[in-house]
């Protein structure tokens, strides 16, 4: 199965939407890392997420998220590139069932960076800890549009 990203833009509406396969990707993360349970959920989500964030936002070049929890995971980081180039990690190696219960409470942190250097930061309060219901979360926030994120994990 390869990894997919379908675009599009509403006729004569401001609506964007974005579909992404990651099947690829985080297969390969999680294996890498060693993950399985809520972590492997966690960086799924993040992975995913993030991707399709930085496929929205057309006006940056690089885009970095830090899930920085009180919970048994610590901090799951993603830092996604053109053409494609995504990485992610988890800092914290505790298992727990549930991405919710691996994150618990804490900060989102996302960096942008603009193709010709400059940066712009931003936090908000993991009010969801379930990574993409954070990050959506942060998008209406910080850039006040109307945003629906959801990934689903589905295991095996």
């Amino acid at each position: 199965m390869n990894d997919l990203l379908i675009r599009g833009i509403g006729k004569d509406t401001p609506y964007r939407v974005v579909v992404a396969r990651t099947t690829d990707l985080v297969r390969e993360a999680i294996g890498l890392h060693g993950l399985d349970g809520g972590a492997a959920d966690a960086l799924a989500r993040a992975l995913t997420a993030l991707t399709l964030t930085g496929v929205m936002d057309k006006d940056w070049y690089r885009i970095s998220a830090q899930w920085m929890g009180r919970g048994p995971f610590g901090t799951v980081h993603v830092d996604v590139r053109p053409p494609g180039d995504v990485r992610g990690y988890l800092n914290g190696a505790a298992w727990a069932a549930t991405v919710e219960e691996g994150l618990g409470r804490g900060i989102l942190s996302v960096l942008r960076q603009k193709e010709g250097g400059q940066y712009t930061t931003g936090q908000a309060a993991l009010t969801e800890s379930s990574v993409d219901g954070d990050l959506e979360a942060w998008i209406r926030q910080s850039d006040q549009l109307g945003t629906t994120l959801r990934v689903f994990v589905r295991r095996g």
